[in-house]
């Protein structure tokens, strides 16, 4: 164990003020210990969870469960994250998807004003909320299935944005006729070239 932890590399996040609940987890290998790398506990924990939603999903006769893909608008680079509450930090939707259901994410619309956290040493936990910003940001929910169930996932989702027109294409693409000139790529040397599809 003690030759694992002194030659991997645990993988951080770049920008310290992120805090532990930055991608990457906790931060750095330093704390890691025999429990905390013992997977088996891990495994027995997904299995209950998987055994439990799947019973509540045939007990409610349910394909798929919806949830918001995360609670809180995306942060500025470089600005300090939102703090977790009782133990949930803000990506806790994903949960399932990590537990062995496939899930799918699909565009539900846009913010019209947000709040940013900023540093600030006399505030409780050295941050605070500054705002309303007004931000145009985009928000999306996640389609969670059981196991094998992505046909059905890629159903519903399709009927979801069908019916409530979410997506807007971003403002970098140019629209893709089916037929004649479509868009122009570009040649190993960066000239432009048009592409047909016929």
């Amino acid at each position: 164990m003690k030759d694992l932890n002194a030659h991997s590399k645990a993988l951080t996040d770049t920008n310290p003020d992120a805090g532990s609940n930055a991608r990457g987890g906790s931060g750095g290998g330093e704390n890691r210990t025999a429990l905390t790398m013992d997977t088996s506990d891990r495994w027995l924990a997904r299995y209950a969870v998987q055994q439990i939603v799947l019973a509540a999903m045939e007990d409610m006769k349910l394909d798929a469960m919806i949830s918001p893909t995360g609670n809180i608008p995306p942060y500025i680079l470089g600005r300090p994250l939102e703090p977790t509450l009782n133990g949930r930090g803000p990506s806790i939707w994903s949960f399932l998807g990590t537990q062995g259901f496939p899930e799918l994410g699909v565009p539900a619309g846009w913010t019209t004003r947000v709040y940013d956290r900023v540093r600030d040493a006399a505030a409780v936990g050295g941050t605070r909320l500054t705002g309303p910003t007004p931000a145009k940001l985009p928000l999306s929910i996640m389609f969670f299935g059981r196991p094998f169930s992505e046909p059905t996932l890629f159903k519903i989702a399709s009927a979801y944005e069908s019916a409530t027109h979410h997506r807007e294409p971003p403002y970098s693409t140019t629209k893709c006729e089916r037929s004649g000139l479509a868009f122009q790529r570009r040649n190993s040397r960066g000239v432009p070239r048009p592409l047909s599809i016929r």
